[in-house]
């Protein structure tokens, strides 16, 4: 997980920008909103983006599967419309000694699956809806959220990092049960695949500055896992991951170029 932070503005700077952005090969419309600042050393950065689009565009009229020729009406995928949201936003303080971040973001994503890509492809699957928008089902959904903090603090001729994480994935994929083989067609969910995972994290590191010539870096990272699933398809099972890191760096100064020797590594996991 990619808990470092961001750049941002002097004390006094405020900036803003907004894009948008077009893609002809299916229609995709979005835009973005971004403003960031440092007021007083209180910074911030918030962003918004939303995009829209419909069935891809393929150059071909058909498609062969297992010997049979099928249809691709007006040479579009049917059901690969989707739509994305996307929201992040970053407060802290920043300070001679170091500074504090918090970051919070989510990431939002509806998007259909090919109707042929999923059991066996029949032409009436593959018959125009009446809208190349629309989004059916097969498709994915997915949210991901994100919340981190980071901490940089100088101590003397020592510095502390400190990077802490939560993440909470979930991904669903919606279908009917009779399109595939094996399966308990009494169930009358749509729910084909959940997979539900919570991930925390946190990474220390200690940095000792002895000279001009020569300093260190300790750490430790640790990260734990819950994974849970749903749905009458299996790709994963359920688990649980317990990992924790320690390591050592030397870093000295020789001839106009830093050298680091590794100290140490110690890995383990459950």
């Amino acid at each position: 997980m990619d808990m470092r932070p961001k750049r941002f503005p002097t004390e006094g700077e405020h900036e803003a920008e907004v894009t948008t952005i077009f893609r002809s090969v299916n229609n995709t419309l979005g835009g973005s909103a971004m403003a960031k600042g440092n007021h007083k050393k209180v910074v911030y950065r918030v962003r918004g983006t939303y995009q829209n689009y419909q069935d891809y565009r393929v150059p071909s009229d058909d498609f062969t599967y297992n010997g049979f020729v099928l249809p691709l009406y007006e040479r579009r995928l049917k059901n690969t419309a989707g739509q994305e949201l996307h929201f992040s936003g970053t407060v802290g303080w920043q300070r001679n000694w170091g500074f504090t971040h918090l970051t919070v973001s989510n990431y939002a994503q509806k998007i259909g699956i090919f109707s042929g890509a999923i059991g066996i492809p029949r032409a009436y699957n593959l018959f125009h809806d009446g809208s190349h928008s629309n989004i059916l089902t097969p498709r994915q959904e997915i949210n991901h959220f994100k919340a981190s903090l980071n901490h940089q603090q100088v101590l003397g001729k020592h510095r502390l990092e400190i990077d802490a994480a939560f993440q909470h994935n979930n991904r669903l994929e919606r279908s009917a049960p009779h399109t595939h083989t094996g399966v308990n067609t009494e169930k009358r969910s749509d729910l084909a695949l959940q997979l539900i995972l919570k991930t925390y994290s946190i990474n220390t590191r200690w940095h000792t500055r002895f000279s001009e010539k020569i300093n260190t870096t300790f750490g430790i990272q640790s990260q734990i896992q819950d994974n849970r699933i749903n749905g009458f398809e299996f790709l994963i099972p359920n688990f649980d991951s317990r990992t924790v890191g320690v390591f050592g760096l030397l870093n000295y100064h020789l001839k106009k170029k830093y050298t680091s020797i590794l100290v140490f590594v110690l890995r383990g996991a459950l």
